[in-house]
């Protein structure tokens, strides 16, 4: 062209959208990714697992900025979310951000992530944010809305010229009383609009009064998908009109709908009822007539304003008549397709080979939401539904621990359903929790607990004060919160070649044996046994390494003996304590080692 060879390159730029030579549309995704890592490489160094940005605020960021980022013209490439290369983009980057929306460990996996920091999946919302988009253009939302259409946006271009719109406004009313009529010198007929929403059914209403008395009135009903503000507008809008169709050289018009008048009056809007009813006002206005708008207060005592409402609401519930009114709004379109994609995300959530754990509390996504829309994410709440914290099972995998097992029981592996469900070291809190709450704590009642307010606060409290997901084992600190007051001291023994059992004493039925193993386990890692006595039953044991406490209730006579694992007391500084609480009925035993 003019002498210049055009030549062909693998990609262009256009209003920012980069268009590849095969139309894939991955260079774009690429680089909208890098910009979003960008942004999340600065979020990330003030968003930290115990301080920092609270989880909310992390979850703002993203759906304010680093979304947006990625959601540009989704409209144009939302197919290409279907090649497994772009959706390994996409949840790289929401993968980091989920990361720290809910406070959990890196190694947790996409599914819980998600699930804990209530964010739909990347490629899941591009292909939400397109469909939203081509309903705005006309295209039929699937076979959800046949022979309906949006309710949109007045075009500006078919607005009315400024010049040819008169001034409009309303005036508050709080009381229809005499001196209020004569203040505001209201003067003619008075027709009363409302809309209504009960049971999932739609109507609206309209009645005219004059000195006093209803003269006339007419109930409208609409589809169920409308709003309660479409129902307000339809009633304004069908009174303005019999205001232009009557003779009457003032009438007016009284609703107890804010929002509405708001819309009708205002300087810039586009709604197409707004607009209908300001054509006819304005060819009222033309005509030398006048209508006058005013807002009342509901339920006030106000006779027509009650008239009108109990005529919505009757319409809502007994009209059978075809809906005056049937476009839907552009809520409803949002809804419709937010829930097609919660059920894609479902069905690749249950049918996902990760978050196990995270399923037992959470097995349906939707419920996951609403749970924890109210609730503030920590990092103890964050392991506890993921199993990814201080579990012996979780910290063996990296060699941080020797062992997966409990120290509750040699052969049980230490997760943190063994942790909530079965552990003795949590016997007793688990039991009064259980009392509490009137449900079982175990998996199979996990989503019935948190579906329920009050148990699931007691949940989370639970899980928060024993420290489970933070660790498994309960610190030496909560030991503070026994009674100690009412302890005397019975027996102690201190680092000596024998151990000596605790012979001349031994108490019977209902006691309850509370053992706190302080101190740390010292380079050879010696792990201490305390035995007792069952009497006819023989010595029964519980082995467990310093550090930990838990309880064991005991329905015979006991003793006791404190032994190491070799047998030798000497092979680590050891001090045992024993002191009897009567009033709990209870035997404190605090095992302090060097």
């Amino acid at each position: 062209m003019n002498g210049e060879q055009i030549s062909l390159v693998g990609e262009i730029r256009l209003l920012g959208l980069t268009i590849d030579r095969k139309l894939t549309f991955i260079p774009h995704v690429a680089k909208a990714c890098k910009k979003a890592t960008n942004i999340y490489k600065g979020l990330a160094r003030a968003a930290k697992a115990t301080w920092g940005l609270s989880p909310e605020v992390v979850r703002t960021i993203y759906i304010t900025v680093i979304e947006p980022t990625v959601l540009y013209a989704s409209c144009a490439w939302a197919p290409a979310t279907g090649k497994l290369g772009v959706r390994k983009m996409l949840d790289a980057v929401q993968r980091s951000v989920a990361l720290k929306a809910c406070r959990a460990h890196r190694t947790v996996s996409l599914h819980s992530a998600l699930i804990l920091s209530r964010l739909l999946p990347l490629d899941i919302r591009v292909r939400e944010a397109a469909w939203l988009y081509e309903v705005k253009r006309g295209k039929d939302l699937g076979d959800t809305f046949v022979d309906r259409e949006l309710e949109r946006p007045v075009y500006f271009g078919d607005l009315l010229h400024p010049a040819r719109v008169p001034e409009i406004g309303y005036e508050s009313v709080e009381n229809l009383d005499s001196q209020t009529v004569d203040r505001l010198a209201v003067v003619g007929p008075q027709i009363y609009t409302d809309g209504s929403r009960i049971e999932g059914k739609v109507g609206a209403a309209l009645t005219e009064w004059r000195d006093g008395e209803e003269t006339w009135c007419s109930t409208l009903r609409l589809d169920p998908f409308c709003t309660v503000f479409q129902a307000e507008m339809v009633a304004l809008q069908r009174a303005i009109r019999r205001v232009k169709n009557g003779r009457e050289g003032l009438v007016n018009i009284f609703s107890d709908s804010k929002s509405s008048l708001e819309v009708l009056t205002g300087l810039k809007t586009y709604h197409p009822l707004a607009q209908e009813a300001r054509r006819d006002i304005s060819e009222i206005v033309a005509e030398g007539r006048a209508v006058r708008l005013f807002w009342v207060r509901a339920h006030a005592g106000i006779a027509g304003n009650e008239r009108a409402d109990e005529l919505a609401r009757r319409a809502a519930l007994t009209k059978k008549t075809a809906a005056d009114y049937d476009r839907f709004p552009l809520s409803y379109a949002k809804k419709v397709i937010r829930a097609a994609s919660l059920e894609e995300w479902q069905q690749r959530y249950a049918e996902g080979s990760t978050g196990d754990i995270t399923k037992c509390f959470f097995p349906r996504v939707e419920k996951a939401y609403r749970v924890l829309g109210d609730t503030e994410m920590t990092s103890h709440m964050a392991q506890t539904f993921t199993g990814h914290g201080g579990f012996a099972q979780y910290l063996f995998r990296f060699k941080l621990r020797d062992s997966p097992h409990c120290a509750c029981d040699p052969v049980k592996i230490q997760d943190v359903l063994h942790v909530l469900e079965d552990c003795d070291m949590f016997f007793r809190e688990r039991a009064a929790l259980e009392a509490e709450i009137g449900v079982a704590v175990s998996r199979r009642h996990f989503p019935e607990i948190l579906d329920d307010a009050r148990k699931k606060k007691k949940f989370f409290k639970y899980c928060t004060v024993n420290g489970i997901g933070t660790s498994s084992k309960k610190s030496a600190l909560q030991l503070k919160d026994h009674d100690w007051d009412s302890c005397i001291l019975i027996y102690s023994v201190g680092n000596t070649d024998t151990p000596a059992p605790l012979a001349p004493r031994r108490w019977g039925c209902g006691y309850c044996i509370r053992m706190h193993f302080l101190g740390s386990t010292g380079s050879c890692g010696t792990c201490y046994t305390l035995i007792w006595d069952s009497c006819d039953h023989g010595w029964e044991t519980r082995t467990s390494s310093p550090g930990l406490a838990y309880s064991v209730d005991l329905d015979r006579p006991f003793g006791w003996d404190l032994r190491t694992k070799s047998g030798l007391m000497q092979t680590s500084p050891v001090l045992g304590i024993v002191f009897e609480n009567r009033t709990s009925r209870v035997l404190e035993c605090l095992i302090v080692t060097g």
